[in-house]
Formats: C-alpha cells, sequence, structure tokens
C-alpha cells in the first residue's frame, strides 16, 4: 500500500488503521446518533479479537467517556452464545386509526400471539417463572411509511399513552414530532424470553497499585513514535491502575491504552480506559 501511493511505511500503516477506526465509529454512530441517543451516556464495550485494539480511538471520535475491555475480549462472543437467552419475535398486522381503537382489540390481538409465543417457549422447555414477554406497538404518523415500534404494558387501558409515547419515540429518533396528525397503528408485536440461567462472574478485592511492566517498545501515534511500556494481562491483579501509551498483550486479543488515556482493572479483571479529549 505504502509503494504505489509514495507513502512511508508507517504512515501508510497508520492511515489504514485510521479507516478502520472511522469505519466503526460510523457503525457506532447508525446504532446511537442516529438512533437519537448520545454516545457520551454511554460506555463502550470493546470484544472480539481486534475490539481491544481499536476501542480507545472509537471512543475518542464519538467522546466515549469509557472503553470496557472483558477479561477475555477474543471470545466473549462465544461466552454470549452460551448464556444468551432463547429469544422469539412474533407479530401480527392490525392496521387501524390510533386514535379510535379500542384497547381490548389490541388485547385480543396481543392474547393471540402470545399464545403462540409461549407454546413456543414451553416446546423448548422454558418454565413459567423463567418467561418475559415484551409488548410492543408498531405506529406511524398517517401517510408515513416507514413505523416505530413504541413498548405496550401488560394491559393496555387506554390508547393515548400509546399515541404519546409514539409521539416521544418520533422527536427522539427523527427530532420533530407532529401532534396534531393522526397516527396509524400499524402491527402488534411479541418478544417472548427464555431466561437462561447465568454464571456468577468471580469477583477479586481491588487494591490500588501500578503493575510493573514487562518491556518497553515504541509505538506510532499521530505520526511519532512513542515508547510504550507493555503488559502482560495475565499478571494482573484488581486495582492495578497505569497510563497509556501502553500495550497489554494477551493469548486472544492485544489491548491499546493511547497517550493522554489512563486504565484501570475493576474487580471483575476488566480493563477500564478513559480517553482524555
Amino acid at each position: 500500500m505504502a509503494e504505489p501511493f509514495g507513502m512511508e511505511l508507517r504512515a501508510a500503516a497508520e492511515a489504514i488503521i485510521d479507516v478502520a477506526n472511522a469505519n466503526m465509529a460510523n457503525a457506532v454512530r447508525l446504532l446511537s446518533i442516529a438512533r437519537g441517543y448520545d454516545p457520551r451516556d454511554f460506555a463502550l464495550v470493546a470484544f472480539g479479537g481486534a475490539g481491544a485494539l481499536h476501542g480507545a480511538a472509537v471512543a475518542k471520535e464519538l467522546s466515549i467517556p469509557v472503553v470496557i475491555v472483558p477479561p477475555n475480549p477474543g471470545v466473549t462472543s462465544a461466552m454470549g452464545c452460551l448464556l444468551v437467552d432463547i429469544q422469539h419475535d412474533f407479530s401480527d398486522s392490525f392496521m387501524a386509526d390510533a386514535a379510535s381503537t379500542k384497547p381490548e382489540d389490541l388485547e385480543a390481538a396481543f392474547r393471540k400471539i402470545e399464545e403462540e409465543a409461549i407454546a413456543r417457549l414451553r416446546h423448548e422447555g422454558v418454565a413459567p417463572e423463567n418467561t418475559v414477554l415484551q409488548r410492543t406497538v408498531e405506529m406511524m404518523y398517517q401517510g408515513q411509511w416507514r413505523s416505530l415500534a413504541v413498548p405496550a404494558p401488560a394491559k393496555i387501558t387506554s390508547t393515548s399513552d400509546l399515541i404519546e409515547g409514539f409521539h416521544n419515540q418520533h422527536e427522539r429518533e427523527y427530532n420533530f414530532r407532529r401532534e396534531d396528525a393522526p397516527v396509524s397503528v400499524f402491527r402488534v408485536g411479541v418478544k417472548a424470553t427464555g431466561v437462561v440461567p447465568k454464571a456468577e462472574l468471580p469477583s477479586h478485592q481491588v487494591v490500588v497499585h501500578r503493575p510493573e511492566p514487562t518491556g518497553q517498545r515504541d509505538v506510532w501515534f499521530n505520526g511519532k513514535a512513542n515508547t510504550s511500556d507493555v503488559y502482560d494481562r495475565a499478571l494482573f491483579k484488581a486495582g492495578a491502575e497505569f497510563t497509556g501509551p501502553a500495550i497489554v498483550e494477551q493469548v486472544d486479543s492485544t489491548v491499546l491504552v493511547p497517550p493522554n488515556a489512563t486504565a484501570a482493572v475493576d474487580q471483575f479483571m476488566n480493563i477500564l480506559i478513559r480517553v482524555k479529549d
């Protein structure tokens, strides 16, 4: 890549990483800003083999205050597959004017799909006490082609709260609301969840200390080499605190702590990285 563009080797490598970071940041924007959520209100969990390498840069780009790197980011997805709840989504068309819709008609529509949802979970061995049903009503302003799913209560006694919820959600996602516009119901939905018992993660006593690096090496940030401490994550204990630039090596990933960032190990052995603007 460097030779055809007439670039110095390290500059080309850094440009490739910058493009990768920008693509990841754009993906996070689609899940947050584009849906009306402020990234500054959240933490970024960096998992996957490369997540811990890019997490701090993505967080800085989006002003996310903290990055959480799990103990084994490379296999966190696999652990999630073992612990994830059973989930099925059911829906049925229900096209009507929201203001004139009777609550009992919505209740009847929900009961129909809830019976199907419960039967599916029972067939999969989910006990009643581990069954969770969450209702949504998809609504839109009349004349729109795109609907929004609005959370609905376990028992619907009035549609006015649903309509108000739709106005609020529409304003959050699209930055405007039309109180005077008629609202249509498009579909009713139920998310049926069978809760799977979760593993109890080990907790460790936190004793604040500075860990000893296993070595140092030059790492390039912003076009220049920075002497960076290198740590072996297997040697970390809860309460370890250190500053960037630093590299934390482990079998399944590499954790990058850039300059002007701080890192700390919590009681669950997560690394918490805070990047300064």
